[in-house]
């Protein structure tokens, strides 16, 4: 599935601690809640990512949330429209304890995906 939308400011938790991402404000329904493996299209160049579905609903219409982690990538995405095409699904939304254990997760997710990509 390939979903379009333009990138907005989220909470800015995910910077904050190493892994920033793009939270993609999308009118797409149907998408399944986890971590997946995905290609992020902007502009003319296609970026190795990591998407995370549903860590929240938005409130205009009730789609999950939709956010990349852009693999060894640098620059602002703020305003600009991106398409995210979800692939091989890593893993099922998790609830962490503290922050060190959810970094180690995204750590692990990072490793997984460049594993995958190859």
């Amino acid at each position: 599935m390939t979903v379009r939308g333009v990138v907005v400011r989220g909470k800015g938790e995910a910077r904050r601690i190493g892994y920033p991402t793009a939270n993609i404000a999308h009118e797409t329904s149907g998408l399944s809640p986890g971590v997946f493996l995905a290609h992020v299209l902007v502009g003319t160049a296609v970026h190795q990512a990591l998407a995370v579905v549903g860590m929240w609903t938005d409130d205009v219409n009730g789609h999950p949330s939709l956010e990349a982690h852009l693999l060894d990538f640098r620059g602002e995405l703020y305003g600009k429209t991106v398409a995210v095409s979800i692939g091989k699904r890593l893993r099922d939304l998790l609830t962490f304890t503290d922050e060190a254990a959810l970094v180690a997760q995204i750590k692990k997710d990072v490793e997984d995906a460049r594993a995958a990509f190859g």
